[in-house]
């Protein structure tokens, strides 16, 4: 077995590249996701509801994920459907996630980002995202985001750690719909205003009849990425966009040609349950088993592993997997690297940012018969 981390990559990287189905290393990347609860309401999201423990992650799986899989992963992300700094064992679990020596990475709404929590994580030199998808209080409170001024308080504070300790990262990230894409700009700005050295862009994922929809509003997004970058550029802020914003607007270099996350990634639910992929959050029919029944490790290399991984072999020429993975072929017309390049050789080189020359956006009809939606 391997144990070593620099060996485990080497592992990896050579298993998913030879296409093995069974393999020896361990996810890369793994996603925790500690709880389902969360303190806001958004629009472009889901009700928060009333607080209800059994949404969050039991001990015994937490301390299972700690034994099992925490000493191989390099990057532990401690998101999932809810907001993680609700739960009162937070700083403690945090704790446990670095002294296994992984990097951390934790996506928030920003509310809960006491001075502590930014010690916390920017200490060990870990990144912080912050979630924002707006630049106007009025925006915030429409999208059920909160209170926009009080993020802008804790992010300060933690700009201002960050800055002292001289060390830890503070991103933003940015869903964007028909509601906020006029705010995108706005939203560069106030990363640069507030020290933030990178914003990364998403579309919204849903339905093209809803009224959130980019497709609605198609012909102003180009105008829009090219403002925000022009800010970018001006500012110094990195702008990335982690998907094309339209399946129609796809650059093909961003593009996956064979999906790496059957081979480096592993996302567990608030109830132990194992899937393969940090965009299927939430969607208990793509897990694969619990940790609670077995170990991690034989539901890695179990059946629905194989199988998926042997689906996506079969998917560099045509872009297109079977029916039973069908939300990844939403990921083959629009998805783009986020932060895999941090630990998988060869994902820089989807990168589709301003920090180059190559272009954000292609005007494409081609695309437009394969739309697909997760």
């Amino acid at each position: 077995m391997v144990s070593d981390r620099t060996a485990i990559l080497l592992t990896n990287e050579e298993e998913r590249r030879a296409g093995k189905l069974v393999l020896e290393s361990m996810p890369v990347f793994l996603f925790v996701e500690l709880t389902q609860n969360c303190n806001l309401s958004c629009a472009m999201c889901r009700s928060a509801g009333k607080y209800d423990r059994a949404l969050n992650m039991s001990e015994q799986v937490f301390e299972q994920l700690t034994a099992e899989v925490f000493p191989y992963a390099s990057i532990i992300d401690l998101r999932g459907w809810g907001e993680s700094t609700v739960l009162r064992e937070f700083p403690t679990r945090v704790r446990k996630a670095a002294e296994s020596g992984a990097r951390l990475r934790l996506v928030t709404n920003g509310h809960g980002m006491t001075d502590s929590l930014w010690e916390l994580f920017l200490s060990n030199d870990d990144v912080v995202v912050v979630s924002v998808d707006a630049a106007t209080p009025e925006l915030a409170e429409k999208l059920g985001r909160g209170s926009l001024e009080r993020v802008i308080r804790r992010v300060r504070t933690g700009v201002v750690i960050r800055d002292r300790l001289g060390r830890g990262r503070i991103h933003f990230n940015t869903v964007v719909s028909s509601y906020n894409l006029g705010e995108l700009p706005e939203i560069v700005d106030l990363a640069a205003s507030l020290g933030v050295t990178k914003v990364v862009a998403f579309p919204i994922i849903s339905r093209l009849t809803t009224p959130s929809h980019l497709s609605h509003i198609l012909p102003e997004v180009p105008s829009a990425i090219e403002r925000a970058a022009d800010r970018a550029r001006r500012s110094g802020v990195l702008l990335q966009f982690g998907a094309s914003l339209d399946e129609t607007l796809a650059v093909d270099y961003g593009l996956p040609s064979r999906c790496s996350h059957p081979w480096t990634h592993a996302y567990v639910d608030y109830l132990g349950r194992i899937g393969f992929c940090d965009h299927l959050i939430a969607r208990p029919e793509f897990t694969f088993g619990s940790i609670l029944d077995r170990t991690f490790r034989e539901v890695w290399n179990g059946d629905a592993f194989q199988r998926l991984r042997a689906t996506h072999l079969d998917a560099g020429a045509t872009r297109r997997v079977d029916s039973e993975f069908w939300p990844c072929n939403w990921c083959y017309t629009n998805r783009y690297c986020d932060f895999e390049d941090e630990a998988t050789e060869g994902a820089s080189e989807r990168l589709v940012n301003t920090a180059g020359e190559r272009p954000l956006y292609s005007i494409r009809s081609d695309q437009v018969a394969r739309r697909s939606f997760i």
